[in-house]
This record gives structure tokens, C-alpha cells and sequence, in this order.
């Protein structure tokens, strides 16, 4: 699933203003400062085509990412910024080359 990022929203969950329903936001918080972190690292464009809106977070090795543990999915080396059109394409040559494998 992909979500396209609200980038003021995110800001302020980086600084811990928006809480669970079940009032945790420890994980939220940090989660958010992960992905702002990201998308500062690669000047808030996608790193493929340079487009400046529709951003997400991709995680470069998809199949990695669901294997690795919540620590790990927002590692700076393992995620890179793409608009939704780039990751999408990025998504469905992942699935050409797993179907034929």
C-alpha cells in the first residue's frame, strides 16, 4: 500500500503532538522522525525523477522490509523518497521480476 505523506502532519507527530487512541505516541513520534528524517536526506523530492509532490517513503528492498523487526524499517540506508508514480513503477517491476523467479 502506498500512502502519500502529509508533510505538515508528520511534523507534528515528529514532535509528539499526536497521540494513539490508546495514548501511546512514543512509537508514532519516532516513526515520524524517521520519515522526516528521509525525506531531509533527499531534499524532499523523489530521488528518481525530481518530482516535489506525491511523496512516499519506499523501502528500497521491499522483501527486506518485511522480514525486519519496526528498528529497522526506517533505517536512512534502507528507505529513499520516490513520488507515487515512481514507486508505483518501482512497485510493479518488483512483481515482474518475482513473478519470473
Amino acid at each position: 500500500m502506498m500512502l502519500t505523506l502529509d508533510i505538515e502532519s508528520l511534523k507534528e507527530k515528529a514532535k509528539g503532538n499526536v497521540r494513539k487512541p490508546n495514548g501511546d505516541h512514543k512509537d508514532t513520534t519516532r516513526r515520524a522522525r524517521k520519515i522526516l528524517e528521509i525525506l531531509k536526506r533527499d531534499k524532499f523530492t523523489c530521488v528518481k525523477c525530481g518530482c516535489e509532490i506525491n511523496l512516499t517513503i519506499d523501502h528500497i528492498d521491499g522483501r527486506a522490509f518485511a522480514k525486519h523487526d519496526n528498528s529497522q524499517k526506517y533505517k536512512l540506508d534502507k528507505c529513499q523518497t520516490l513520488c507515487g508514480t515512481c514507486h508505483m513503477e518501482k512497485n510493479k517491476n518488483e512483481r515482474k521480476i518475482n513473478a519470473s523467479s
